[in-house]
C-alpha cells in the first residue's frame, strides 16, 4: 500500500526527498516507515489516520544504529512518554479531533534517519469516525443559483471491441435514425457483453489524463476527478433515496473518487430475477434492448462514408458493448473545478474544428411506451438521469426509443437537454428541480474538499433513504485509486523530466470558464 507526506523544508523541494513504505504486521497492527533523506530541518505532515477508538500509536524517531528512543502515546493523548523514559528529541505531537492529524516535527535530523509510526487497534468501526453532511428537503436548496461552467472536451479515449485501451477516437459513432417496428430482442443469442465484475478503477481516464498532461507539461487544475457516474449519483441526491458507496482518495491537491466496486456488486446480485411472463421480461432483456437499440442507431462513420448494406442491414448486426467511446471534460460547480470521464453514445454531425467548441451529441435512451398518466410519471422521473448524464458531459440531444412491452421499437422522441427539466416541471407530475441538483452538488463539493485533506482511502456512503452522506477513511495510502504508473508520472512532471507520450493523444484544449446556462434561465426564456 502506498502514501506519501507533504514535506516542507528550508532548502529546494527537489532535493528533499521521502520514501515511505507500508507493511502489515497482522490482522490488528499496522507499520508505516518513513525514511529522512536530509541534513537538514524538516517539518513532516504524515497523513491523518481515522482508525477506531481506543487505540494506540507507537512513534519511533531512529537513527542508522537504531539509539534514539521511542516515544508512545495514546489518543487521545494524555501526555507522552518515551521508552526508558528519556527525554525525545525535540519531537512535539499530537491529535486533533478531525481524522485524528498526527503532526511530528523533527529537528536536526541526521541522514537516513527514520520515522516509525505503528498503529494497533481492535475496538470500534471506522464509521464511528465518519463526517456527515446533511440531505435537507429539497426546498431548503432553493434561492440563488449556483453557478456552473460548460464541460469541454480536452481528452478522448476509446474500447475497442474486445474492451482494449485506445489513447483515440477509434470507436466514435455517428447518429443514423433506426427502422421503427424492429424487434429489439433479436440476436439477444449473440449478445458479446462486456464483465462487469472487474474493477477498472480509475485507469484509463487517469492514463488519458497523463497523456494530456504529457502534451501540455502541465497537470490538470481539477480539484475533483472521477466518472460521470459518480457524479450523477450525487446530483440526484435531493430526489433519489438510492444508496450508494465510493472510494476517494486525496493526491496532489486533488480527490480522486471511484466506486465502491465490491458494493456494485452486491447490489447487481440482489436484483430479483424476472424469470416469468407475467412480471415482464427478464432484466437481462430489458438491459439488451437498451444496447440493441443504440446499435440500431449508429454508423461507425458517417452516414456519406458508410457502405448502404451495412446501413439496410443493421439490424442483423452483432450487439457488443464492450466498445465505447469515452469523452475526458473539463467543468466545474462554484469554485469546484471537475475532470470527468463518460462514455458517449453518438455524435450528430462531426467534432467542430476548433477544440474546445460545444460538440453535438447525442445520448440514446430506451424506455416503455407511454400510455397513461402514471406511465408519462415513471417517464419523467427516469428523465432525472437522463438530464443528470447528458448535463455532466455537454450533451446538447438526448434521443429515446419508445417500446411496448414485447420489445418492439414504436417511436423515437428527441429532447434538448437543457430544455428537459422545464418540460417536466410544465407537466408538474414528477418533482424534481435541475437547479437544486446543481446547487446540492456544489455544496457537497466545497464540503468534501474542506474535510478530505489527508491522505488515505475515504469511504463515501448514502443507505438507502438516508438524510445525510457519511465520509470516513478506511485505510491508509491510495488503495488502487491511484495507479502506480500515474504517480510516477507526476512526480516526473513536477521534476520537469517529462517525455513524450507513447501515443498521440487528441490536442490540448484550454480550460473553459464560461458559465453554463441553469435549467432556470433556460425556463425563463421560454426555451
Amino acid at each position: 500500500m502506498r502514501s506519501s507526506s507533504e514535506v516542507k523544508s528550508n532548502s529546494s523541494p527537489d532535493k528533499r526527498s521521502v520514501s515511505l513504505s507500508s507493511k502489515r504486521m497482522s490482522a490488528m497492527s499496522e507499520c508505516v516507515n518513513y525514511t529522512i533523506r536530509s541534513g537538514r530541518s524538516l517539518q513532516y505532515q504524515v497523513p491523518s489516520l481515522a482508525i477506531p477508538l481506543p487505540c494506540a500509536f507507537k512513534i519511533a524517531i531512529r537513527d542508522n544504529q537504531d539509539t534514539a528512543p521511542s516515544i508512545s502515546l495514546s489518543t487521545p493523548p494524555a501526555s507522552f512518554r518515551t521508552d526508558a523514559g528519556k527525554r525525545p528529541a525535540k519531537p512535539a505531537a499530537w491529535t486533533s479531533l478531525r481524522g485524528m492529524r498526527l503532526l511530528t516535527q523533527l529537528a536536526r535530523t541526521r541522514s537516513n534517519t527514520r520515522l516509525v509510526i505503528s498503529r494497533h487497534f481492535s475496538h470500534c468501526a471506522p464509521a464511528a469516525m465518519a463526517l456527515k453532511f446533511p440531505i435537507y428537503p429539497p426546498p431548503e436548496y432553493g434561492g440563488q443559483t449556483q453557478p456552473v461552467k460548460r464541460p469541454k472536451e480536452f481528452a478522448c479515449f476509446s474500447y475497442d471491441k474486445d474492451h482494449k485501451f485506445r489513447l483515440d477516437d477509434s470507436s466514435l459513432k455517428w447518429y443514423y435514425p433506426p427502422d421503427l417496428g424492429v424487434n429489439l430482442s433479436s440476436g439477444f443469442d449473440q449478445f458479446i457483453q462486456h464483465d462487469g465484475s472487474i474493477d477498472e478503477h480509475l485507469d484509463s481516464l487517469l492514463k488519458t489524463i497523463a497523456s494530456h498532461e504529457q502534451k501540455t507539461g502541465e497537470p490538470i487544475d481539477a480539484h475533483i476527478v472521477t466518472w460521470r457516474g459518480m457524479l450523477t449519483k450525487i446530483m440526484a441526491v435531493p430526489f433519489d433515496d438510492s444508496e450508494f458507496e465510493m472510494n476517494a482518495t486525496l493526491y496532489r491537491d486533488s480527490i480522486f473518487i471511484e466506486e465502491h466496486h465490491a458494493f456494485k456488486v452486491v447490489q447487481q446480485q440482489a436484483i430479483p430475477p424476472r424469470p416469468g411472463r407475467r412480471n415482464g421480461p427478464p432484466n437481462e432483456l430489458m438491459c439488451y434492448w437498451g444496447y440493441k437499440f443504440e446499435t440500431l442507431s449508429t454508423l461507425p462513420r458517417p452516414w456519406g462514408e458508410t457502405p448502404r448494406d451495412y446501413i439496410e442491414n443493421r439490424d442483423q448486426e452483432v450487439v457488443n458493448n464492450k466498445e465505447q467511446y469515452c469523452s475526458v471534460v473539463r467543468t466545474g460547480f462554484g469554485d469546484t473545478v471537475v475532470c470527468l470521464g463518460g462514455e458517449v453514445d453518438a455524435i450528430w454531425d462531426a467534432k467542430p474544428a476548433t477544440p474546445g467548441e460545444p460538440i453535438k451529441w447525442v445520448e440514446l435512451k430506451t424506455s416503455s411506451e407511454i400510455r397513461s398518466e402514471n406511465e408519462q410519471f415513471r417517464f419523467d422521473r427516469k428523465a432525472l438521469k437522463y438530464w443528470i448524464q447528458s448535463f455532466l458531459l455537454g450533451v446538447p440531444k438526448i434521443i429515446v426509443g419508445f417500446r411496448n412491452q414485447d420489445g418492439i421499437l414504436t417511436s423515437v422522441q428527441e429532447f434538448q437537454t437543457m430544455s428537459l427539466p422545464y418540460e417536466v416541471q410544465r407537466r408538474g407530475m414528477a418533482k424534481w428541480d435541475g437547479n437544486i441538483c446543481i446547487k446540492f452538488a456544489t455544496l457537497f463539493l466545497d464540503w468534501l474538499r474542506l474535510n478530505i485533506k489527508d491522505e488515505g482511502v475515504w469511504r463515501i456512503q448514502r443507505r438507502k433513504g438516508a438524510r445525510e452522506i457519511e465520509v470516513f477513511r478506511v485505510e491508509v495510502g491510495h488503495g488502487r485509486i491511484i495507479t502506480d504508473e500515474f504517480m510516477d508520472w507526476r512526480i516526473r512532471l513536477e521534476l520537469g523530466k517529462t517525455k513524450p507520450p507513447d501515443l498521440d493523444p487528441p490536442p490540448a484544449v484550454e480550460a473553459s470558464s464560461e458559465p453554463e446556462p441553469t435549467p432556470e434561465a433556460v425556463a425563463s426564456s421560454g426555451a
